[in-house]
């Protein structure tokens, strides 16, 4: 394996997201996708929504990728996954 992905690997973390995120989030967002979803929604989803849940990917604080769902009873639906084109 590459060297820099195991380093990589050995670094990642997967938590669930704050908003101290939001601006990360926000980026890869607009990088990732070709209709992204608004600052203000996202933020709307990480503050108020009790039924969204965002995951982050990140590395010494640089957020690399995440993922949105909304959990309603017993399911949950994907709403984005994005990961920055740099670490795809």
């Amino acid at each position: 394996m590459d060297k820099l992905i195991e380093n990589l690997i050995k670094d990642l973390e997967v938590r669930e997201a704050e908003p101290i995120d939001l601006d990360q989030i926000v980026d890869l967002e607009n990088e990732c996708s070709p209709t992204p979803w608004s600052r203000e929604s996202i933020r709307k989803d990480l503050e108020e929504n009790d039924k969204a849940i965002y995951f982050v990917a990140e590395v010494n604080g640089v957020i690399l990728g995440y993922m949105s769902l909304w959990v309603a009873l017993d399911e949950a639906q994907i709403m984005n996954v994005n990961v920055s084109s740099r670490y795809r």
